[in-house]
């Protein structure tokens, strides 16, 4: 499964608007053209669905852009995701039974569901202003210490149940470079 890039750009729109609308002014498409890389073409086709979903609103006149519907913190990432994509499906027999003829029967489909379920959950653990803030990387990494203790029991040996060997791999999240380099790198990245 891939993020398509409707999503993605959504994601850099989204955080560039909570960043640069913390003082209650606009930013307009030009501004968050240059700031993510993405076209003003683009981002115009982005910008409406994500009006649709009460996330943005825009406003008018020489000064006008947008601004977040709500604070950062009461949009999710699957909120985002969902506007620019649409619901999150794997494989269309999840929401939709009448999808498939084997639906009654297939061994595979509850693994898809799973799955389904576990995607939603992950982008709706987090929300505009983690992205916004640079605290996704901690967070993430946190989570993943705590999922790599409860993978274990006794002894430091692997809990019947779970992969053999594997084991999460956490990046640090201190910067190697210099504070303003390291800023400025991850600005790039969202």
């Amino acid at each position: 499964m891939k993020l398509n890039t409707r999503a993605r750009y959504a994601l850099r729109a989204m955080i560039q608007i909570a960043r640069s609308g913390q003082d209650g002014k606009p930013i307009n498409l030009n501004d968050i053209s240059a700031k993510t890389s993405v076209t003003r073409r683009y981002l115009e086709q982005l910008v409406i669905p994500l009006k649709n979903a009460s996330l943005l609103k825009g406003m008018s006149g020489k000064e006008g852009g947008y601004l977040l519907a709500r604070a950062p913190e009461k949009i999710k990432v699957g909120d985002i995701v969902q506007a620019a994509i649409g619901p999150i499906n794997i494989v269309h027999c999840v929401k939709d039974t009448d999808s498939c003829m084997k639906v009654e029967w297939c061994e595979c489909r509850p693994l898809y569901v799973l799955l389904n379920q576990r995607i939603e959950e992950a982008f709706n653990a987090f929300t505009l202003a983690d992205l916004a803030g640079h605290k996704i990387g901690q967070v993430i990494a946190k989570e993943m210490r705590e999922s790599n203790k409860a993978g274990k029991g006794e002894k430091g040996k692997k809990r019947k149940g779970t992969a053999q060997g594997a084991e999460f791999r956490v990046p640090s999240c201190e910067p190697r470079v210099k504070k303003d380099e390291w800023q400025k790198s991850q600005d790039e990245c969202t």
